[in-house]
Parts: structure tokens; C-alpha cells; sequence
């Protein structure tokens, strides 16, 4: 059963505008979904604790850190800072957001039902992978869809080789390089 390339480059724009949709949507809902104070939380954790940390050094504050009270309750403030209030700030948002966020994940699975592709086997529903067969079809390097299945699975694998023969050439530079300063520090210590 040979689909003529026209059929199959039209079912391959119609999949990417899904795509497309589909990635604005998301994008979106993650938005409404994340706080910004929880999805920078480490930086935000470690910003607060130098703050606090700081403060106790402070001159002036350390006779009152001496005070073990005092001690308690500002770490126990320090606590509530760093993990406690950006997670009521999270839960918060979310709850503020709650309809819009409703409201893309209904748009989403709007999208995800036009999605059924005729010909396009579903491991290539993916932008890279219909930018890749659609290139194949316009330049005339493939005729049929098995051919361009099977170009972008060779280029796929050759990309995966190449990374690994990268790996490899990285590892020999910086053994390499240890090398060398092995034997300058060796001939450094035979002077000495």
C-alpha cells in the first residue's frame, strides 16, 4: 500500500501545527502551574539562609545570639523560610490558578485526540523527528515513508555514534592532558 508523498507531507504539517499547539498549551499551563519562589527554590533557599546567617553575625545581634531562645526561633524561622513557605506560596498559586489551569489541560487533550495520525507511526510523533521526515520528502531523498523511516533512523544512529566517538576523543584530550602534567610535575621534582 504505497500513500503518495503529497498525502504524507500533508499529514506531517497537519501533525506539526498540532504540535505546536499542543507545546503552547502546555507551556502555558506550566506557567499558571509552577510559582516562580518553588521552580528557583535552591537559589531562593540558598539567598535566604546567607541572609539570615549573615545577620546573626552582625555585631549587634550577637549577644542576643547567645540566648538559646533566641537561637531556637530563628532557626526555626530559617526553617520556615527555606522549606515551609515556598511550598504554601506553590500550593497558593496553584489554587489561584486552579481554573486556567483546568482550562489547558482541557485544551490539551482537545489536541491530543486530533492527533491520529494515518500513516506516521506514533515513536515519531515528535518535532524533530516530522522536521527531519519532511525534509527528506521535500529535498527528494526519500520517495516512500519506509525509505525516510529508515534515513532517520541511520541519521539517528550515526548521531548517537558520533556522540560517543566525542565522548571517547574527550576523554583521550584530558587523559592526555593529565599526562603532561604528570611528567612536567615529575620533571619539576628531579630538578628539586
Amino acid at each position: 500500500m504505497e500513500q503518495s508523498v503529497e498525502k504524507i507531507l500533508n499529514e506531517i504539517r497537519e501533525l506539526k501545527g498540532y504540535l505546536k499547539e499542543y507545546m503552547k498549551y502546555h507551556e502555558l499551563y506550566q506557567k499558571c502551574h509552577y510559582h516562580p519562589i518553588y521552580s528557583a527554590r535552591l537559589l531562593y533557599k540558598i539567598i535566604v539562609f546567607c541572609i539570615l546567617v549573615g545577620l546573626l553575625a552582625q555585631p549587634s545581634l550577637q549577644k542576643i545570639a547567645n540566648n538559646e531562645i533566641f537561637m531556637l526561633s530563628y532557626f526555626v524561622f530559617i526553617i520556615f523560610l527555606v522549606f515551609v513557605y515556598p511550598k504554601i506560596a506553590l500550593q497558593n498559586h496553584i489554587k489561584k490558578n486552579q481554573p486556567q489551569i483546568e482550562e489547558y489541560q482541557k485544551l490539551m487533550d482537545s489536541v491530543k485526540q486530533k492527533i491520529q495520525p494515518q500513516y506516521i507511526p506514533d515513536n515519531y510523533l515528535n518535532m524533530y523527528a516530522l522536521n527531519k521526515l519532511e525534509s527528506y520528502f521535500v529535498n527528494k531523498r526519500a520517495d516512500t515513508l519506509k525509505e525516510a523511516l529508515n534515513l532517520f533512523e541511520e541519521e539517528k544512529r550515526f548521531d548517537e555514534q558520533m556522540k560517543e566517538i566525542n565522548t571517547i576523543k574527550q576523554l583521550q584530550q584530558k587523559t592526555l592532558q593529565e599526562a603532561r602534567e604528570t611528567k612536567v610535575a615529575s620533571w619539576l621534582n628531579l630538578y628539586k
